[in-house]
């Protein structure tokens, strides 16, 4: 009896259990982003997007972003920040630490998911961010 129970039960705790993954209505990026520091700034990736123009001239940046440095496993944050009103953020200079989990939310936009890997050698010295409005 106590056999069947478990049988009957065990596929339910299995797909009604909160998954630790990411929400559905999320953007993810898979590949780390590489910078010199970890900074940057944020803009909106669609507030031009019918005029024709590229993305850099079309973006406008976004202030008030939460911008949140999280374990790993997207679960804990560790540390966070806003964007200021010229939509830039900055953490302090990460101590021996190369990859950094950015979570990115603002009220409009999806929450967007981001690695950060830290080289000396990178290309550019901050980020610059995309948010894609929520619709």
């Amino acid at each position: 009896m106590k056999r069947t129970i478990l049988l009957l039960t065990l596929p339910f705790l299995l797909f009604c259990s909160p998954s630790p993954a990411i929400p559905q209505f999320s953007v993810q990026y898979e590949e780390a982003f590489k910078a010199q520091r970890l900074s940057g700034t944020i803009r909106d990736g669609c507030s031009g997007c019918l005029t024709g123009a590229s993305l850099d001239e079309a973006s406008s940046v976004v202030n008030g972003v939460l911008v949140e440095e999280m374990t790993p496993d997207w679960r804990t944050v560790v540390s966070s920040t806003r964007t200021d009103v010229n939509g830039h953020f900055l953490f302090p200079p990460p101590a021996g630490k190369n990859l950094h989990y950015l979570r990115l939310s603002a009220y409009g936009f999806r929450t967007t998911y981001v690695k950060v890997r830290i080289s000396r050698w990178a290309r550019k010295k901050e980020l610059t961010l995309f948010l894609s409005v929520a619709t």
